[in-house]
């Protein structure tokens, strides 16, 4: 539980930092590509939960609302497979890379963009880790907005 909370509270912070660049109508969830073969979590990834309820919570405590999504990967999909799905997928829009949003660890790796304004901020995140109990390696999307 600590690991996770010390991952992602820097990663809130970053996306907060983030959601005061750009200028557009807001996005859903429902708007942004899932991985190819990504199926949905429905329960049982303890840890995938318990990072999903981790980021909720960092979110609530600054007041920013998240949509997180869960996904089971394809096996064989390693991170620069993620990473180049997703970079491709948001060039095509008026997402901004942001590297504050982006690291790389042992135990989860995430990338990130941001867009819209002062009036409607977003910040998009994919993040990518490997099941430490041994089932496939997992996707979350996180989509934060002001």
């Amino acid at each position: 539980m600590i690991e996770k909370r010390r991952i992602f509270l820097p990663v809130a912070a970053l996306v907060l930092a983030a959601l005061a660049c750009g200028g557009a109508e807001p996005v859903t969830m429902g708007e942004i590509a899932v991985y190819p073969g990504a199926a949905p979590i429905e329960d049982g990834n303890l840890v995938a939960e318990s990072l999903a309820e981790s980021i909720r919570e960092s979110a609530g405590e600054e007041a920013v609302d998240v949509e997180v999504r869960m996904y089971t990967l394809p096996e064989g999909t390693g991170w620069e497979d993620v990473k180049l799905f997703y970079t491709t997928e948001t060039g095509t829009g008026d997402w901004s890379g942001a590297d504050d949003l982006t690291q790389e660890t042992d135990f989860v790796s995430t990338i990130g963009w941001s867009r819209g304004g002062l009036m409607n901020p977003q910040a998009f995140v994919v993040a990518y880790s490997l099941d430490p109990l041994g089932g496939p390696p997992f996707l979350i999307q996180m989509l934060f907005s002001e």
